[in-house]
């Protein structure tokens, strides 16, 4: 993996807003999928995020809300054309980097941040979650972060940072992408 250190528009922000473009569908496709390596601003642990360019490929706009994205299926989309919100329990994807405002909307063609790898806030499945700190945590059918223990069938999105045994909307997880092995047989 290549990183960059020089992002090519704000954290929180698109390229066609920080550019004022009017976009096409190949505005800076070259960089699309392309990573960047930042310091964490959102939560004050100095680490490194990983940073991903993807671009909204889903035909509406997507708003903010924590969730995770999912890619396209076509050749070529894996990790850089985003497809809608997760909407299939376990399903491959990635959360749209915590820096964006709750309620921002992310044009359609318009590109953006979502984090593979380093702390982010994600929205939690129903209004409680039934998983402990640490353990492996995966996708929900709602674009949100599963309420249960990520199975070894299931996508491991990260771990989670604490006790997510309460009410909340969010909670913070250690993204570290893992895929899995569909079958199930540990082979």
């Amino acid at each position: 993996m290549v990183l960059d250190n020089n992002l090519q528009f704000e954290r929180g922000g698109t390229f066609a807003g920080a550019s004022g473009m009017t976009l096409t569908d190949i505005s800076i496709e070259h960089l699309v999928g392309k990573t960047y390596a930042v310091k964490d601003t959102e939560h004050g642990t100095g680490e490194e995020v990983i940073l991903r360019l993807v671009k909204n490929d889903s035909g509406s706009a997507i708003t903010c809300a924590n969730q995770i994205v999912k890619f396209g299926v076509d050749a070529k989309d894996f990790g850089r054309y985003v497809d809608g919100t997760t909407s299939i329990r376990g399903q491959i994807g990635l959360p749209i980097d915590d820096a964006y405002a709750s309620g921002f909307v992310i044009p359609d063609n318009d590109y953006f941040y979502v984090v593979q790898k380093g702390p982010c806030n994600v929205a939690t499945h129903g209004s409680s979650m039934d998983v402990l700190a640490h353990e492996p945590v995966t996708t929900s059918a709602t674009g949100t972060l599963g309420g249960w223990l990520a199975s070894y069938t299931e996508f491991i999105l990260g771990t989670l940072d604490a006790d997510a045994r309460t009410i909340s909307t969010t909670a913070l997880v250690w993204v570290d992408a893992k895929l899995y092995n569909v079958s199930g047989s540990g082979t």
